[in-house]
């Protein structure tokens, strides 16, 4: 089994705006809303993405670097789906994540 590991950052959609939040609350919240993301791609539930991925999300990779850049959540989906028709049995698990203001970094493992 071949491991394969990423670092990706997402702009995301942030769901809960305000309401009190503390900042590290918020960005506890767009921790979560990475991994939900990440759950629904495993899923293959692209519709879900809507509600968790912003329309003009930019990703970064450092280790797919031979893939377009990715600025829409079209391509993102794009993207993803083309991933599950090479890798069908793919896992995604989180080593660490990293948030600052709507971004969050993330370095993952992907078997």
């Amino acid at each position: 089994m071949k491991h394969v590991t990423m670092i990706i950052s997402l702009a995301l959609v942030t769901l809960v705006i305000g309401c009190g939040r503390s900042t590290q609350d918020q960005l506890d919240v767009n921790k979560s809303i990475v991994r939900q993301a990440g759950a629904k791609v495993e899923a293959k539930e692209w519709d879900a993405l809507d509600a968790l991925v912003a329309e003009d999300i930019h990703r970064h990779s450092r280790a797919t670097t031979q893939f377009p850049e990715i600025r829409s959540r079209d391509e993102f989906i794009q993207l993803e789906q083309m991933a599950h028709e090479a890798f069908p049995d793919r896992h995604i698990e989180y080593e660490k994540m990293i948030a600052e203001g709507d971004m969050v970094a993330v370095y993952a493992t992907f078997t």
